[in-house]
């Protein structure tokens, strides 16, 4: 459905191994295809081999896909390598969330459980009690 700029149809797909490349730069796929039950991404940089993604997706997926691309005005590989990249920052930036909290509890200053619930007993209450403050300290020895 979205053939990549240097489509070669003259040859098989495994001709390309053996093929030499028009220039030093030229890592381009033979094609680009997509079927109902995968698509495939390439990405082409200069003086780096190109890159295949293969996403396994069900049907109503792909009608999203296509769509999507369309409204868009862009391919479908453009639309699934800008969700791969979403995902990508999403668990990037979680991973980061995480490494800042286990630093912070590392550092063995707690609220205690008894303080935590008091408060959330208090909530919607006339008596409200203010979020608590730590009070537990790391030993020092």
């Amino acid at each position: 459905l979205f053939p990549h700029p240097r489509t070669q149809t003259n040859r098989t797909p495994n001709s390309r191994k053996n093929a030499e490349p028009k220039h030093a730069f030229d890592n381009s796929p033979i094609r680009h295809k997509m079927s109902d039950t995968s698509i495939s991404i390439f990405w082409n940089s200069v003086a780096m081999a190109s890159q295949s993604l293969m996403i396994s997706r069900d049907p109503e997926l792909t009608d999203w896909l296509v769509t999507e691309a369309k409204r868009q005005d862009r391919s479908a590989a453009c639309i699934a390598e800008q969700a791969v990249q979403s995902l990508k920052d999403r668990s990037e930036a979680k991973s980061q969330l995480i490494r800042e909290a286990v630093a912070e509890a590392d550092k063995g200053t707690f609220i205690s459980e008894d303080k935590m619930n008091d408060w959330m007993d208090s909530w919607d209450s006339e008596g409200e009690l203010p979020p608590p403050k730590p009070d537990v300290f790391p030993i020092h020895t």
